[in-house]
Order: structure tokens, then sequence, then C-alpha cells
């Protein structure tokens, strides 16, 4: 339980249970997560995963057989979509231009 900060990789094994926030340059997880996690690459939820939590990345991969709970945020932000939203006043999608609005 707690917080793990690192730049390298972390592995949550098969059958390991983890209650953090983890940040880390890489995070592959085939065991239970609850909390959130933030890499600076990539996020590998492997088919035995259990994530409950947000999770932000450049990269994600999800195998089947996943479970993930939570909210998702990948991808790189292109330059000038920091102050966008999109319709709703929602928050731009990482690396894609504002949606233009709808016409009813």
């Amino acid at each position: 339980e707690g917080t793990i900060t690192t730049s390298g990789r972390v592995l949550i094994s098969k059958g390991g249970k983890l209650k953090a926030e983890v940040k880390a340059g890489g995070i592959a997880v085939e065991g239970q997560v609850d909390g959130n996690l933030h890499a600076e690459d990539r996020v590998e939820l492997r088919a035995t995963a259990q994530l409950r939590g947000d999770l932000k990345a450049t990269k994600l991969l999800v195998v089947e057989g996943a479970t993930f709970i939570g909210r998702c945020e990948v991808g790189t932000p292109s330059p000038g979509t920091g102050t966008e939203t999109r319709p709703g006043g929602a928050p731009p999608v990482a690396g894609r231009p504002p949606m233009p609005p709808q016409v009813r």
C-alpha cells in the first residue's frame, strides 16, 4: 500500500495485489491493482489483470480477459490542444484535434 515512483518499469505479477498510486516509466499488470497508474511510456493490462483506478500513459495495451474499471487518458497531447474543449465543455482527447460543433 502507498505510492510507487520510479523511472524504470513496474510489474504487478499474477496473484499480486497492490493498493497504491504508481508513477513509472512503464507498467505491466498481471495481478490486481486498486489505485491510479501513470506511465511515461506504456501500460500493459495482461489477460489476468484487474485494475480499479484511473490510467494515464502514452501507449496502452489491453489483452482480452483483463478487467479495467476507471478513466483512461492515452496518447501524447498535440501542440495547441491544451486549452480547447470539446462540445459540452469536455476536455480534448489527447492527440486529436477538438471536435467540431454538432448540428441538430
